[in-house]
């Protein structure tokens, strides 16, 4: 799947460069809880090893979702507001994903 403006080759030019590219596709209309629980397991492990990440979307949409559940779930931040890009008025289904209480 390659979404509209996305960086042709983007694991090519990422491997290249001695990094690890993990790709994790999200649907827009309709995003899955579960890849949002394989993303912070992954993240959690990485963190476990001490491993710098980046992350990124197209539009920062969904990164700023799941990296809000990443700073509640996994750093168990209290207090934390949600921050994205200003034109981002999300949906009932991300206002749901922002919203869940996550065990894993």
């Amino acid at each position: 799947m390659h979404n509209k403006g996305a960086l042709q080759e983007e694991d090519k030019i990422v491997t290249k460069n001695k990094m690890i590219y993990i790709h994790i596709p999200i649907t827009w209309k309709n995003p899955e809880i579960d890849r949002l629980k394989l993303f912070l397991r992954i993240l959690k492990t990485l963190q476990e090893d001490n491993k710098k990440v980046f992350i990124h979307c197209i539009m920062n949409y969904r990164a700023s979702v799941f990296i809000y559940q990443y700073k509640k779930t996994i750093l168990k931040q209290k207090n934390i507001r949600f921050k994205a890009p200003k034109e981002f008025k999300p949906n009932k289904k991300w206002q749901k994903i922002i919203n869940l209480d996550i065990k894993l």
